[in-house]
């Protein structure tokens, strides 16, 4: 059975990889299973070449961006899934997803009746954590969505020659702040840390009420990858 790469920022997103559970690729373990093997990467630009190299070493033949993402459109709210056409780099080149692939993922999501949306999505090297950022994002680029990952998955997949596509689901939607206390709160490893965000809160306590509206969002964006990354036995398509 081929491999894919599933290359995610927080473990709370490799965990809705749930059927099969997943091969884990840890920091300097190799894994032989066949199927899905997913990393996450906690958005740390280093840390995610160095797992696409693995992935690649492993003999994956494609890879997947997927996680949650920031919404730029007016029109997407928390939970919408977005299989994105092009990832555009910060440079402003453009990168295309597989189109065959990203058929089939549709197909089958359709069957399953999972609403996908498909549009351009954009690389962020930095949290995009106000309206006003966003609003200029999506006005520069035309994308609906960001995040921190696709874009370095994209150019190193190009460079590979290897398949890629990308599926994220909307935590925090155009309107939405993301507070400074929730800045830090990741590992390169994707774990959440608490102690950022408690120092955080400590030293901003007007935070509270949009770190409690994040989490629900992103409670919603969980489970809406939970629900497509369950898809194909968490395949995403990629065999006929």
């Amino acid at each position: 059975m081929p491999r894919i790469g599933v290359i995610t920022g927080l473990l709370r997103e490799a965990d809705c990889l749930s059927n099969p559970s997943p091969g884990r690729l840890a920091e300097d373990e190799h894994l032989a299973e066949d199927g899905v093997i997913v990393a996450s990467v906690g958005g740390d630009a280093k840390r995610i070449k160095t797992v696409i190299q693995q992935l690649v070493a492993l003999g994956c033949g494609g890879l997947v961006s997927f996680g949650i993402a920031a919404g730029l459109d007016r029109g997407l709210e928390p939970g919408d899934l977005i299989a994105a056409g092009t990832v555009q780099l910060p440079t402003g080149d453009l990168i295309k997803t597989n189109s065959a692939w990203r058929k089939r993922l549709w197909n089958k999501a359709k069957e399953a009746e999972i609403k996908l949306i498909q549009g351009p999505i954009v690389g962020v090297e930095h949290i995009v954590d106000d309206p006003q950022g966003k609003m200029r994002l999506n006005a520069a680029t035309a994308a609906i969505a960001a995040d921190m990952e696709s874009h370095i998955i994209a150019y190193e997949a190009m460079r590979a020659g290897l398949p890629f596509i990308v599926v994220r689901a909307i935590a925090d939607p155009h309107n939405r702040v993301i507070p400074p206390a929730a800045w830090n709160a990741l590992t390169p490893y994707g774990d959440e840390r608490v102690g950022p965000v408690l120092l955080g809160l400590l030293r901003r306590p007007h935070n509270l009420p949009a770190l409690i509206q994040l989490a629900g969002d992103t409670k919603t964006a969980i489970s809406s990858l939970a629900k497509i990354g369950s898809l194909d036995g968490g395949m995403f398509g990629f065999l006929d």
